[in-house]
């Protein structure tokens, strides 16, 4: 009897450590993003709440107005990249500026089908996705990457980070080293 009383009491302290231990634990979750309880912080900021004080200035200089990071899930956030982040209802952008940052809501993102795929270029079912925004015209099915963080392509385009290349031929685009780049024309 008193060995069974002696395991209870081992199994409900342990349990009770643990969940005292989770409240107050800094969970790592990547790309320098941390959960710690119902927050998530990157470099020791609320995401939700930084750049709240120069929102507005931040989204003049933008040129639109996004919405800012309010009502984030913690319990389901995934940090996809440095910029790129979705929880279970929502996918949000990073925006960085020397010292400062704004998490704002890429609203019109499928958070189920979102995936990044390469420096600030990401994907969802319906779009292509360049800093935040929709490129328009770009296929997301068959985008892929020619060359990490400058040239992408698709079925239709080639494009080097968000302006297409009128001239290449995306069948047969390749890159040849360095700075240089062929396809079939020799272009």
């Amino acid at each position: 009897m008193k060995l069974r009383f002696f395991l209870v009491c081992l199994v409900c302290m342990s349990t009770s450590v643990s969940a005292a231990d989770k409240e107050g634990q800094t969970e790592p979750l990547g790309h320098g993003y941390t959960r710690q309880g119902e927050f998530i912080y990157f470099d020791g900021q609320r995401i939700d709440q930084a750049g709240r004080e120069d929102f507005a200035r931040f989204t003049r200089v933008l040129g639109y107005s996004p919405k800012m990071c309010v009502k984030l899930d913690a319990t389901s956030f995934k940090a996809l990249s440095v910029e790129y982040t979705k929880d279970k209802n929502m996918v949000y952008y990073r925006w960085i500026s020397p010292g400062k940052f704004w998490v704002v809501e890429v609203d019109e993102a499928d958070a189920a089908s979102f995936e990044v795929i390469g420096f600030n270029l990401a994907r969802d079912k319906n779009n292509v996705w360049w800093y935040g925004r929709i490129l328009p015209g770009a296929d997301p099915a068959t985008t892929q990457i020619v060359h990490e963080g400058y040239v992408w392509k698709d079925k239709n385009k080639v494009w080097y980070q968000h302006q297409p290349i009128v001239a290449a031929d995306p069948k047969t685009f390749r890159h040849a080293g360095a700075g240089y780049y062929i396809d079939a024309k020799g272009a």
